[in-house]
């Protein structure tokens, strides 16, 4: 299900409670693994959903029909709701390993070995984007673009039906990297 914004955010406008489940249900998974990607803790990133759809439902007024992208507006509030915690908390937050992501490694069959380390350092250790960039000697953009185009690669690869990778990961993989 794929919900419209010219329809959603005008019911949001109205305090239609059934308006921000359809967001919720549309939006929650995505949101939430960006925020355990970032504060590396559940309950963290339960507290942080939470606040990123309260902030949804008070900001609706400002969401410009015109011009703005759902999709968008909802992941920079999703950011500064995990910012916000991060801060909260003196930027020492204690860490989850049950959802530990440097256990991860990608599977190197899909992605080309220039690629490999790179995406490691980015999508799985955490790194920033402008250390990996400082320590492979690339211009930013060309990092940018060499993890677009592996996390691409992955998408095509990996099957989705069998719950290893699915257009949604790669979409959250994307937005905690170049963010």
């Amino acid at each position: 299900m794929s919900i419209d914004a010219t329809e959603v955010i005008p019911a949001i406008r109205r305090k239609e409670k059934d308006a921000l489940g359809s967001l919720y249900d549309e939006y929650s998974d995505i949101v939430y693994t960006i925020l355990l990607h970032s504060l590396k803790n559940e309950n963290l990133a339960k507290e942080g959903l939470l606040k990123t759809f309260q902030k949804a439902w008070s900001t609706a007024l400002q969401y410009d029909l015109k011009t703005d992208d759902l999709f968008t507006w909802l992941m920079t509030h999703t950011r500064a709701t995990a910012k916000e915690i991060y801060l909260q908390h003196d930027g020492t937050i204690p860490q989850d390993t049950s959802h530990d992501l440097t256990r991860v490694k990608l599977p190197s069959s899909t992605i080309d070995s220039n690629f490999q380390e790179a995406l490691d350092s980015v999508l799985i250790s955490g790194e920033s984007v402008d250390d990996t960039a400082k320590r492979f000697n690339l211009p930013l953009g060309t990092l940018k673009t060499r993890i677009r185009f592996g996390v691409n690669n992955l998408r095509k690869n990996l099957n989705p039906e069998s719950g290893s990778f699915s257009g949604i990961s790669a979409i959250a993989l994307l937005i905690i990297c170049l963010s």
